[in-house]
């Protein structure tokens, strides 16, 4: 793997001759502002001209986007939208200035800087994208994700969730392991945990040495290392709006994002870190942090990811001392304490870049590059959520659970409440298992309804198909302008 950087000795590396198809790989939220691509034979980086690597935000991109992928496709009344403007930094800021565009349009704009990125790099026309996305993403959200790319002038091969991508990268692995051992497992069960700033990712996997992986199960939630972030600031510095003056507030509040982010990576190795910040005027901040105000404060982040943990266990039935091995990636992974659910039993990869590695190389494979030293890789995707219907009522009808392998197809009758009925109002939800439903009309007319995560699709007539296969981009494409997310608060 390369990172695209080079040396006084760089007219003595070989050309790279890139394949006619170029599909690259994205990961929006770890590797941010960064681009890579299969050449043949490794992956490489997108690079600026100063042979940096293409995620240093401050030579690249002076504008510094907090939450733009952890609100796409999230109503004003969605809890986690109202969690982050309660954190202790500007959610959204490019220059410092307040934006009033929406987080799809900022993901637009970021887009096509990453592939006039990538074509001036690969000195040719980039179109062809493979994108990570976090487990816990709706097809709701994944529809914007569609739209934003299409305008962007990308079209997206594979939207892939970032476990998964993580296991293009194992399956990789395990493969070239066949060259350099013949004393090897044959089958090798393994648990990805993922958490980057915004979501927090785990999944099961069983790879073989001839590079095929299967997914077991899949589980995540909007929950990440803003969250880990803003707690260890409120811990450090609990009346910290009163400590700021207004005067210099933004880059006050970066330099004591800083020096968190300095206090979290300390306790990763230390039992206590001292934290030090002068806020000018005279005045100082000092601290010292201790391990377990830190785990106290972020309790609830980590009983989450280790209900995170025992779901997927549990859904792919392997105990964690079954597992053979255990990948840690993004940002915050190893920032937890998580040793007590899983084994200490590490894989060798850059937790920054895995998953966009993986990327890359499903791009590869996506495209089908013919390399058979390298790239004889498939994968087993399955359903991050379930699939159902409202009947009986409101109750919540599953035709295709969570972690089943894709395609699919799944037959079940049902009949209508009245004879001779004509008609029938279908309403389809996506990982939800209560059903409440609320109708509202808004100012303009416009009725919605909502219920879960995921708005209904509604049909004037039956039109089950057995004969279709589950397809998501399919699905975008038929019912994507007759969806709507709306999420309400029940009133007292």
């Amino acid at each position: 793997m390369t990172d695209g950087k080079t040396t006084g000795e760089e007219n003595l590396r070989p050309e790279i001759t890139f394949p006619p198809e170029i599909t690259v790989g994205i990961d929006i939220e770890t590797c941010s502002y960064c681009v890579a691509v299969w050449n043949g034979t490794e992956v490489e980086y997108a690079v600026n001209k100063n042979n940096m690597k293409a995620y240093d935000q401050e030579t690249l991109i002076k504008a510094k986007v907090f939450k733009m992928r952890r609100l796409i496709g999230r109503a004003e009344t969605d809890p986690v939208t109202q969690v982050t403007r309660n954190l202790p930094f500007q959610m959204l800021a490019i220059d410092d200035e307040s934006p009033s565009s929406s987080p799809e349009e900022f993901l637009t704009s970021y887009l096509k800087d990453l592939k006039q990125l990538a074509e001036s790099v690969l000195e040719r026309s980039v179109r062809d994208l493979v994108l990570t996305h976090p487990v816990s993403f709706n097809r709701f959200q994944l529809t914007r994700i569609h739209d934003t790319c299409r305008k962007a002038g990308l079209q997206i091969l594979q939207m892939i969730p970032q476990p998964t991508a993580v296991a293009f990268l194992y399956a990789q692995q395990q493969l070239k392991a066949t060259s350099s051992s013949s004393d090897l497992k044959g089958k090798k069960t393994a648990l990805i945990f993922n958490m980057d700033s915004g979501y927090c990712d785990v999944a099961v996997i069983a790879a073989t040495l001839e590079g095929k992986c299967r997914m077991k199960a899949l589980a995540g939630s909007a929950i990440g290392g803003e969250d880990v972030i803003g707690n260890t600031m409120r811990l450090v510095i609990p009346d910290f709006k009163n400590k700021l003056k207004k005067k210099g507030r933004n880059k006050k509040l970066k330099s004591l994002r800083v020096e968190i982010l300095k206090v979290i990576h300390g306790l990763k190795d230390k039992r206590s870190v001292e934290f030090d910040l002068d806020l000018g005027d005279g005045r100082k901040i000092r601290k010292v942090v201790k391990k377990g105000e830190f785990e106290e404060v972020n309790r609830e982040v980590i009983l989450t990811c280790e209900r995170l943990i025992r779901r997927c266990l549990q859904d792919s039935k392997i105990k964690a001392n079954s597992l053979d091995d255990v990948i840690i990636v993004g940002e915050f992974g190893n920032m937890l304490k998580l040793h007590n659910l899983v084994p200490k039993k590490g894989v060798a990869m850059n937790p920054l870049e895995a998953a966009l590695c993986g990327a890359a190389v499903a791009g590869a494979v996506a495209s089908g590059i013919n390399d058979p030293s390298n790239l004889k890789l498939s994968i087993s995707p399955i359903t991050s959520h379930s699939l159902g219907i409202r009947a009986n009522g409101n109750k919540f009808v599953c035709v295709i659970p969570r972690n089943t392998s894709l395609p699919v197809m799944e037959v079940m009758k049902f009949t209508t409440s009245h004879e001779n009925q004509t008609e029938v109002l279908i309403l389809v939800y996506e990982g939800v298992l209560i059903i409440e439903v609320v109708m509202e009309i808004d100012s303009l007319n416009k009725l919605r309804i909502g219920a879960g995560v995921f708005g209904p699709v509604e049909m004037p007539k039956p039109m089950i198909d057995p004969t279709k296969f589950l397809d998501y981009e399919a699905l975008n494409r038929m019912f994507g302008d007759k969806m709507d997310l709306a999420t309400f608060v029940k009133k007292k």
